[in-house]
């Protein structure tokens, strides 16, 4: 009944004051209406969020505003456009029609809409403008598991669009997998390269997590819910609420940052498809997705020589390739590591990759680091992809290893494994 209210109203609302007008004072206004929605300065998706304005790409650059091409409604620089509630609901309304999601209007979800469209609109911009580098990979990876496009924009709320995030509680990446999690998945959180940050490895695996979800809840919200919290907080949350389902009865009987996961999606959906209406336009990234492709590694190799032989700046290549923590590209013959580098540069790379590989030999015997990380991807052990009813002292056997030692190498905290898990072999 109420998404039949608000379709209606749409209609009736829409083709009048979509954009706001010009009048002296308009700021005051927003301003004031801004505050009276003051989110909590300690809400924890706030605080998480204001953590990663300070990465460094972000940092890099001032919004870049294109104003011939993408301002349609002549806006300056320097204007702040608000709009009364009722058209946003209207607008959210017409987004509303379009998805499995249940886009509801509400007060809190205008609390975070003005937040991400007034009180961190530098962060917004810069998202704006590394949605072209994935974006593109997320909405391809969402179609081959035929899910519900807009949950492109959950790596937002997660991470705000880095690939190196880190969450107080261990969380890392686009899509911010806990360890255990991640493990579940195939993402493994190595010493030397964390599959979680890999944009490809962990794009898969939140998509195979969504299904799962949605197989258990049937509900897209609760979806939402389960990935911030976990399925069993939201199980347990639905018997304390007397086998509630609906999200918004539910809401009291979750965490408190899960309380606000769900606003938080949807007022990021609605500012992300509607940012031409608050002055909001991108910051040109990098590279563009599609003037990327991937080559494959089979020998160690580091980021910063694969830089300078390239031409290509250093912090551009990391960004491409944030899985390798140290900068040291961990491949073997059998174990080819995959590299993302600007398609204009692929035939360059490969014409000389063996003249690479033997200089990189050479700066081996100079570097212990480098030469560690060659003598261990040269073992023909270097990767073990753990399969159904194996364990992990059975696999220290195989390789003459020990559980311990396979614990420490790849971070595991008890004895627990998965099928196609891979596991690194000191």
């Amino acid at each position: 009944m109420y998404k039949k209210a608000i379709i209606f109203f749409s209609f009736i609302i829409c083709n009048q004051l979509l954009i706001a007008e010009t009048e002296p004072g308009i700021d005051t206004l927003m301003v004031d209406k801004a505050s009276e929605r003051m989110l909590f300065a300690d809400d924890p998706i706030l605080i998480q969020l204001d953590s990663l304005i300070n990465v460094k790409y972000f940092n890099r650059n001032q919004p870049i505003y294109q104003y011939s091409i993408d301002n349609p409604f002549g806006f300056d620089v320097e204007d702040l456009p608000y709009y009364a509630d009722s058209v946003v609901a209207a607008k959210l309304g017409m987004l509303d029609i379009t998805t499995p999601f249940e886009l509801v209007y509400n007060d809190q979800v205008q609390r975070f809409i003005d937040f991400w469209a007034y009180r961190r609109r530098p962060l917004v911009s810069n998202m704006l403008g590394m949605g072209r580098l994935y974006f593109p990979l997320f909405e391809e990876m969402l179609d081959k598991y035929d899910l519900p496009i807009e949950l492109k924009y959950l790596a937002i709320v997660e991470s705000a669009l880095n690939p190196v995030a880190v969450s107080r509680a261990g969380a890392v990446g686009l899509w911010q997998f806990m360890p255990a999690t991640g493990r579940i998945y195939g993402l493994s959180p190595g010493r030397n390269m964390d599959e979680r940050s890999d944009p490809y490895l962990s794009t898969d695996a939140a998509c195979r997590h969504f299904i799962d979800l949605y197989n258990r809840f049937g509900c897209w919200n609760l979806v939402l819910a389960a990935y911030n919290c976990g399925s069993g907080c939201v199980g347990r949350a639905i018997r304390r609420a007397g086998g509630e389902t609906d999200f918004w009865r539910l809401q009291p009987f979750l965490p408190r940052e899960t309380q606000n996961y769900v606003p938080a999606f949807i007022a990021i959906t609605y500012v992300m498809k509607h940012h031409k209406d608050y002055n909001l336009f991108p910051v040109d990234p990098p590279f563009d997705f599609y003037e990327l492709d991937t080559v494959h590694v089979r020998r160690i190799i580091t980021l910063d020589y694969l830089a300078e032989q390239l031409d290509i700046g250093l912090e551009q290549l990391r960004l491409l390739n944030p899985a390798f923590k140290n900068g040291i590209v961990y491949a073997a013959p059998d174990n080819p590591r995959p590299l993302t580098i600007p398609r204009s540069l692929v035939g360059f790379f490969l014409a000389n990759l063996d003249v690479f590989y033997e200089e990189m030999s050479e700066i081996a015997e100079n570097n212990p680091a480098v030469a560690a990380a060659a003598r261990s991807s040269s073992h023909s052990g270097t990767v073990h992809v753990v399969r159904r009813g194996e364990s992990l002292s059975v696999i220290a056997r195989r390789y003459g290893s020990t559980v311990s030692a396979l614990k420490h190498e790849n971070n595991l905290r008890s004895n627990m494994i998965h099928p196609g898990q891979r596991l690194y072999i000191p």
